[in-house]
C-alpha cells in the first residue's frame, strides 16, 4: 500500500510525542501539578478580593501561615521537577528510576549557589525550572550509560537485593554529582555567578519573551490543531515542550499579583486553557454548542448529547474521535481557525486592559468556562465576559462548517430510510 504525504506527517508526529526524552520531560513536569493546584487554592483562599477576608485572615495571622504554605507548594517546583524527568527517563530504560531521580535532585543542589553560606532557596521553584530540566535529562541519560555499561559495583548473591541496588548506584552517583560540580566550578571560573544565571541569559529570557508575544502564543496554538488532526496528542506534545516556559511565566505573575505589582505576563498556563482552548484543543466547545443545539442529523444530535458535558469541562475526545476530526479534513478549517482567533482577542483583551491578565492561580484544566475565567484572573468578572465571548466566536467560526456536514448526513439519512 503507498504511504501518502498524510500518513508520513503523521508518522513523524507519532514519533515526536512518543519520544523518550519528550515523554520524560512532560511527565516530569506532571509531576509537579498536584502541587501548584494545591498551592493555587492556597493563593485564592490568601488572596481573594474581599476586604474583610483580607482583614479578618490578618487578624487571626492565617496571613503569614497560608504564605507558607503557598511557598511549600510553588517553592519546590523545580526539586520536584528534576527529580520527575530523571526518575521517568530512566524508568524508559528499564533501569532503577528511583535512583536516578534521587542523584539528579543531588546534583540539581550542588548546582544551587550559596548566599551567607546557606543554600539558596529561591532557585528551588519555578525560577529554576530551565535548569531542572537539563539536570534531569543529562542525568537520566548518564545514569542509563553507566549502568548499561555495567560501570558499577556489584555485590555477592547473598547481599538483600535493595543493599546490592544501593550499591549498585554508588559509582553512577559520584560520576555524575562531580560532574556538574565540575560544571559549576567553570562557570565560575569563565565569571558567572552560578549555572542558574548561564541558563537565564542563554535561554529562559529569550524563551519568556518570545512566549509571551501573540505571535508565539499563536505558534503554539496552530502547532496543537495541527498534530490533533494527524492523530497525535497535541497537548500533551506542546505541553511538554513549552510547560516550563509557561509555568515560569504563571508563576511569575503570582509573585507579582501577591506583591501587588503589575503583572508582567500575558501567555501563560492558564491563559491558554482558559480562554484559548475552550473546550479543549480547536476551542471545540463551539462545535459541541452546535450539536447540542443545531443539529439536525440524528447522529449528530446523538453525538451532542453525549459530548456537550464532558466538553464544558475541557473533555473533547468524543467528538475528536466521534465526528470525527481526527484524520479528516472536513473540520480542518475551523479547528485550526477557532483557537487561533479566540487567542488573539483574549491576547489583545488582555493587552488593552480591556480584561485583567491571569494572576497565576492554576485552577484544574476541567473547571467549567465563565468559572475559569473568574477565578483565573483573580476574581474579576471580565474573564467570564472574555470567555463567554470567545464562546459565541467559537460557535459563528464552527456553525457554517458544521452545518454543512450536517446537512449532507441528514440527507444520508433520510435516503437510507427509504
Amino acid at each position: 500500500m503507498k504511504t501518502t504525504f498524510l500518513d508520513k506527517i503523521e508518522q513523524f508526529s507519532y514519533k515526536i510525542g512518543q519520544q523518550k526524552h519528550i515523554i520524560a520531560l512532560r511527565d516530569g513536569m506532571v509531576l509537579t501539578m498536584p502541587l501548584i493546584l494545591v498551592g493555587s487554592l492556597f493563593v485564592i483562599i490568601q488572596s481573594f478580593p474581599v476586604p474583610a477576608w483580607e482583614a479578618f485572615l490578618t487578624e487571626v495571622g492565617a496571613m503569614s501561615y497560608l504564605g507558607g504554605l503557598i511557598t511549600g507548594t510553588f517553592g519546590i517546583m523545580g526539586l520536584v521537577a528534576v527529580f520527575g524527568i530523571a526518575k521517568r527517563l530512566a524508568d524508559s530504560y528499564k533501569v532503577d528510576g528511583t535512583s536516578a531521580g534521587v542523584i539528579a535532585l543531588a546534583a540539581y543542589l550542588v548546582l544551587v549557589p550559596l548566599q551567607e553560606g546557606m543554600m539558596s532557596t529561591g532557585y528551588f521553584g519555578s525560577r529554576g525550572l530551565f535548569v531542572a530540566v537539563v539536570v534531569g535529562l543529562i542525568t537520566g541519560e548518564l545514569f542509563r550509560i553507566l549502568i548499561q555499561k555495567n560501570i558499577v559495583i556489584k555485590m555477592p548473591e547473598s547481599v538483600p537485593p535493595m543493599v546490592a541496588k544501593s550499591f549498585t548506584s554508588l559509582i553512577p552517583a559520584f560520576v555524575i554529582i562531580s560532574s556538574f560540580a565540575g560544571i559549576d566550578l567553570l562557570f565560575k571560573a569563565l565569571g558567572f555567578t552560578d549555572i542558574f544565571q548561564v541558563m537565564l541569559v542563554i535561554l529562559a529570557e529569550p524563551l519568556k519573551g518570545a512566549s509571551n508575544t501573540l505571535w508565539g502564543a499563536l505558534l503554539a496554538v496552530l502547532f496543537n490543531s495541527v498534530v490533533w488532526l494527524f492523530g497525535v496528542h497535541g497537548g500533551q506534545l506542546v505541553s511538554s515542550i513549552m510547560d516550563p516556559v509557561w509555568f515560569m511565566n504563571t508563576d511569575a505573575n503570582r509573585e507579582a499579583w501577591q506583591a501587588g505589582l503589575e503583572l508582567p505576563f500575558i501567555v501563560t498556563k492558564p491563559f491558554l486553557d482558559n480562554f484559548a482552548w475552550l473546550g479543549g484543543s480547536g476551542a471545540s466547545i463551539g462545535l459541541a454548542i452546535f450539536l447540542f443545539f443545531f443539529a439536525k442529523s440524528q447522529q449528530n444530535k446523538a453525538l451532542g448529547k453525549l459530548a456537550i458535558v464532558p466538553d464544558i469541562f475541557s473533555v473533547n475526545e468524543p467528538m475528536l474521535f466521534g465526528f470525527p476530526i481526527v484524520l479528516s479534513l472536513d473540520l480542518a478549517v475551523p479547528f485550526i481557525l477557532t483557537p487561533l482567533v479566540t487567542a488573539t482577542v483574549s491576547y489583545l483583551a488582555m493587552d488593552w486592559g480591556l480584561v485583567h491578565k491571569t494572576v497565576g492561580i492554576m485552577i484544574p484544566w476541567a473547571t467549567p468556562p465563565i468559572i475559569s475565567g473568574y477565578l483565573s484572573t483573580g476574581g474579576h468578572i471580565s474573564g467570564s465576559i472574555l470567555q463567554i465571548v470567545n464562546i459565541l466566536i467559537a460557535v459563528a467560526i464552527y456553525y457554517p462548517f458544521a452545518k454543512r456536514i450536517d446537512n449532507r448526513m441528514r440527507k444520508e439519512e433520510e435516503e437510507a430510510a427509504g
